[in-house]
């Protein structure tokens, strides 16, 4: 009996919604409906999974590369299963970011970039007129965040029981085929590394707001997805 291919791509983006949700209680229940509706249908996550294979580069417009707005991509990319390259459309064009991944985890992945830019962007200009303290203030700010995003991160990968494994196996799966994907395209990855001089007091009040934001923000989709 064959299965309506919406079922599978369901299951698919609530097996996602798990594993990249940095919210607790929405991770579980998204894994629980997964589940009801792989039993519901008599499908394994093996079998669901073995479809998930769309894999795309997503260019990010408007957005130029920047130390602290690289240490933001980098914090995403940690939550929803993503890889940013950096590529130029001209010779004397900035660099921007470009997402590797599904199709619905890049897109995810960009909202929440943007989210988080636009607010540390709006902080540091309340925090500061001087323009070097307010990339001193986003540079401190972006880091907290992309530590904080490693340590759920880790902290989903240590959960006990049936979600935590099937967590780690699809995390597994999909940075392999990000990976894959990227070495298919034989390209280079290089954005040269300048040299940031940051304040010490701006940079010390940007961890400590990056540290007050919360990466549990409920995502769009989630209601819809779980309920």
């Amino acid at each position: 009996m064959s299965v309506d291919n919406s079922i599978i791509k369901k299951i698919q983006k609530l097996i996602a919604l798990a594993g990249n949700n940095p919210n607790e209680h929405e991770r579980a229940r998204a894994m629980e409906k997964a589940t009801e509706l792989l039993a519901q249908h008599n499908l394994t996550e093996s079998q669901v999974m073995q479809k998930y294979h769309d894999v795309v580069l997503h260019q990010v417009q408007s957005i130029n590369s920047q130390p602290w707005i690289r240490a933001v991509f980098q914090a995403v990319d940690c939550l929803y299963f993503t890889k940013t390259l950096y590529g130029k459309e001209g010779k004397d064009s900035a660099w921007h970011p470009i997402l590797v991944g599904t199709p619905e985890n890049c897109q995810v992945a960009e909202s929440i970039a943007r989210w988080l830019i636009k607010i540390i962007r709006k902080q540091a200009k309340s925090f500061a007129d001087d323009s070097g303290l307010q990339k001193s203030f986003s540079y401190g700010a972006a880091i907290q965040v992309w530590k904080n995003a490693e340590r759920i991160r880790q902290q989903q990968l240590n959960t006990q029981g049936s979600t935590g494994t099937s967590l780690m196996v699809l995390r597994n799966s999909l940075e392999k085929q990000n990976q894959d994907y990227i070495d298919s395209l034989n390209v280079k990855n290089k954005v040269t590394q300048r040299k940031t001089t940051n304040d010490a007091l701006a940079y010390l009040y940007g961890q400590a707001y990056g540290n007050s934001i919360n990466l549990s923000r409920q995502l769009p989709q989630s209601k819809e997805l779980i309920k």
